[in-house]
């Protein structure tokens, strides 16, 4: 398999996943959080390590039915590259409200994913103290794959690489 094959099995220091987390770790908390990993992931994002086109409602207001949120399902030739996504919505400040459950794609073929919050979830993100001051919330889509069932890749996790991007949604 050649000398770069090995390289990136052998030493984990070259591996893409370590250098998104050199990176994402040294992003500092709070208020730039957001803007900095987004810096981070579009150039990861570019090269197909990460998620792109989110989309959901640009606003909410009382008595709409929860937001669904919408993301473009990265690929290769034979399905997607990841597996596992999870949306994360932040406050202002950058601190994590709301860490969706694993979100697995069910249909291989579809190009788009999508997340719908349970309303006791939604409650707790739109309640929150700081979105309610500010009155909007961003999200993110993170994702990883678990190549634990392959052969070649026994054992091997990639991720949680960010999407190119986050939007808010404003609440009214």
């Amino acid at each position: 398999m050649g000398f770069g094959y090995n390289l990136l099995r052998v030493d984990p220091k070259y591996t893409v996943d370590a250098v998104w987390d050199y990176f994402s770790n040294a992003a500092p908390t709070g208020l730039y959080y957001l803007s900095e990993m987004t810096r981070y992931a579009k150039v990861f994002a570019a090269h197909g390590m990460g998620v792109t086109g989110l989309s959901a409602v640009p606003s909410w207001q009382q008595g709409n039915a929860v937001p669904t949120f919408s993301w473009d399902v990265p690929s290769i030739m034979f399905g997607p590259l990841f597996d596992k996504y999870y949306v994360e919505l932040y406050d202002t400040q950058g601190n994590l409200i709301l860490q969706s459950s694993p979100i697995l794609i069910s249909n291989p073929a579809n190009p788009t994913a999508s997340w719908t919050p349970s309303s006791l979830q939604w409650a707790t993100i739109r309640l929150n103290s700081n979105v309610v001051a500010d009155q909007k919330v961003a999200w993110v889509v993170r994702c990883s794959n678990d190549w634990s069932g392959i052969v070649t890749h026994a054992a091997v996790t990639t991720g949680l690489y960010w999407s190119d991007d986050y939007c808010w949604i404003y609440l009214y």
